[in-house]
């Protein structure tokens, strides 16, 4: 679920001290919080998602619709800053700040002194620092970059180290494709080298980032109109099969979208993601209306269609909202609108209670009747109640129902990060992430 664009410019720190009256009217520590963010400014592009997911401010590297849990830092914190910029910098200028969440609205940007499980949180954009840390593993380099990690009662300065291990797989004959219909959506790709590997009996063969490439290595190494090798997550994980999407119609995204949607077409793409979420604003939601989202889709994905006549195309992916024109009615209402549209499966997006697997099941039957009985995507779907052993028994209930109906393509419980699939220290599978890859009843 991820959270909604935001730019930092030169003009917004010169906003600020006029929001103040005056220069005079800002403290030191405000002012160097200002004179960082320009820094910051000049050594990278002002963040935005879903496209900059894992990209690094100075030192912090951001995570779209994360939070993590406990460890806010005494007063001052909670202070109104215009952007993540600007919180990453207010974190930089203050001893002991490992880790921001910052979201829209007054009181906008905490500080946090220890890095708590990482959980799902709308329209909070997390930024996390990382450190260089002495390769201890016999690589090659001396150094390697890794996030500062400590568990919820561990202080900033005794934190310890995500393995870098984790960015440096075994070669491709220890990972098995599969045609198991479970995926895994992502923000970095070396989470994924823990799947599908020998002797999991993984269920897991697909992936997407909400974006339309899976980011390149190293663009001079292509040769001839094949890139199949090239991205992250192939050098992570050979097994998975990419899957595009147009997250919505915002200009720095369709600019590339053709090109990027040919490559990964190219590299075995047998499908395209629509839309995301466009029946919310915030929380992650493109904030599209029925009109504007059909007349998009009539333009971007007629032309996949044309170029790559064997891929399937996808409705826009929709929440489990039961509000008006939100959810299934907004579902009923596209596919009604959108006239002469190839429309092969619909996406869908479900979150509640892990006592609610009933709700469920029948709200993923209700979309498969809804849609004209369209197959079904289920590209996000996980629980925001119960512990883990309660979470755990949902799943299993869950993946066992999702694998019996032929009406679901394919499905991805969110998500492949630490505090999720992956354990807190970022090192291998968690528990629900064990049950995630292979269960099989």
């Amino acid at each position: 679920m991820l959270s909604s664009y935001a730019r930092l410019r030169r003009s917004d720190l010169v906003l600020a001290c006029a929001q103040r009256g005056n220069y005079r009217g800002i403290t030191l520590t405000e002012m160097r919080s200002l004179a960082l963010g320009l820094a910051i400014f000049d050594l990278a592009a002002a963040v935005s998602c879903p496209v900059d997911n894992g990209k690094t401010i100075g030192n912090y590297q951001v995570a779209c619709g994360i939070n993590h849990s406990g460890g806010d830092m005494p007063a001052p914190n909670g202070a109104t800053t215009l952007s993540i910029e600007a919180c990453v910098a207010s974190c930089a200028a203050r001893s002991g700040c490992v880790v921001v969440a910052w979201l829209p609205g007054p009181k906008n940007c905490y500080m946090k002194s220890t890095v708590g499980a990482a959980k799902s949180q709308p329209g909070v954009w997390s930024a996390l620092k990382v450190v260089e840390v002495s390769d201890n593993a016999g690589s090659n380099s001396s150094a390697s970059t890794a996030h500062t990690k400590a568990s919820s009662a561990t202080s900033a300065k005794a934190s310890v180290v995500v393995p870098a291990a984790t960015s440096s797989i075994s070669s491709a004959s220890s990972f098995i494709r599969n045609a198991g219909k479970r995926g895994l959506v992502y923000n970095d790709a070396k989470y994924t080298s823990f799947f599908s590997r020998t002797g999991q009996d993984s269920r897991v063969s697909w992936a997407y980032n909400w974006y339309s490439t899976a980011y390149k290595v190293d663009g001079t190494k292509y040769t001839g109109p094949s890139r199949a090798g090239t991205s992250e997550l192939y050098t992570n994980n050979p097994a998975l099969t990419y899957i595009p999407m147009l997250w919505s119609d915002n200009v720095n995204l369709t600019r590339a979208w053709q090109m990027n949607a040919e490559e990964a077409f190219d590299d075995g793409a047998d499908a395209a993601l629509d839309f995301n979420e466009p029946d919310q604003c915030g929380g992650g939601g493109s904030c599209m209306t029925i009109s504007k989202a059909v007349a998009a889709y009539k333009v971007y994905f007629s032309k996949v269609n044309s170029y790559w006549k064997a891929g399937k195309m996808g409705a826009p992916a929709l929440t489990n909202s039961g509000s008006d024109k939100a959810g299934l009615r907004y579902l009923q209402d596209f596919m009604k609108q959108c006239s002469g549209c190839t429309i092969d499966f619909v996406p869908i997006h479900w979150y509640s209670s892990a006592y609610a697997t009933q709700y469920f099941k029948d709200h993923v039957t209700s979309a498969y009747e809804l849609s004209g009985h369209k197959p079904l995507y289920i590209t996000e779907f996980g629980f925001n109640e119960g512990d883990e052993a309660q979470q755990i028994k949902a799943l299993k209930e869950i993946l066992v129902w999702l694998d019996q109906q032929p009406f679901v393509e394919r499905y991805a419980y969110f998500m492949a990060s630490p505090g999720s699939l992956i354990n807190g220290d970022g090192s291998g599978l968690s528990e629900l992430g064990k049950v995630y890859n292979s269960y099989n009843g």
